[in-house]
């Protein structure tokens, strides 16, 4: 199995080299790869979820420090434009905007949406911010 895979890719290697076979082969092999990556998200949305939990630190370590130097943090709804100014991660893996969010007891955490691009879901990844 592991030969068949290195073939496969060296052969679509070598056609996506050349640019009249990469023009005949560009359609059929997006719809392929549309109806192949579906199968691997259980893989992808892992790798994502850890990338996102990495941003979200540090996005909590710049919130600290900005907090330990006595600057005021950001409110939840001018996050956005605080992530701009500030952090140059603006999206979580899924292309959503981070969030923060100020839990019950006053304590904040840096927000993904998660694999479902929706807010308040068990998918979401959330990091808390201590202090």
């Amino acid at each position: 199995m592991a030969k068949f895979i290195l073939y496969l890719v060296v052969a679509l290697g070598a056609a996506y080299s050349i640019p009249p076979i990469r023009e005949r082969i560009d359609a059929p092999s997006a719809r392929a790869w549309a109806q192949i990556t579906p199968h691997f998200r259980f893989i992808t949305d892992r790798v994502r979820g850890r990338l996102a939990e990495r941003e979200e630190t540090a996005i909590v370590t710049f919130l600290r420090d900005e907090h330990a130097l006595g600057h005021a943090l950001p409110e939840a709804d001018g996050f956005q434009a605080w992530m701009q100014q500030h952090v140059s991660v603006g999206r979580d893996p899924w292309d959503s905007q981070y969030f923060l969010v100020t839990k019950e007891n006053g304590s904040l955490a840096v927000g993904s949406s998660g694999p479902d691009g929706k807010r308040g879901t068990p998918d979401d990844i959330l990091t808390p911010c201590p202090f």
